[in-house]
């Protein structure tokens, strides 16, 4: 999750034989910025160096099990 204030919101993928992690981060809003949204949530695709297949896809903060969509 992020804030409406925060930028450069990305997401980050590690891939393994096995698995596959993502993740993602963002810059904090500005010292003392007041922002109204907060718990957001953007949706990216990722390009994967290979076929998912039968990878499992794994949260890197969570280290939860994701469904791919």
């Amino acid at each position: 999750g992020h804030g409406a204030c925060d930028t450069d919101v990305r997401a980050h993928v590690l891939e393994f034989d096995a698995l596959v992690i993502i993740g993602g981060s963002h810059r904090p809003a500005p010292t003392g910025a007041v922002c109204p949204d907060v718990g957001l949530s953007k949706a990216v695709d990722v390009t994967l160096t290979e076929p998912l297949g039968d990878r499992a896809v794994i949260s890197a903060a969570t280290g939860v099990s994701l469904t791919p969509r």
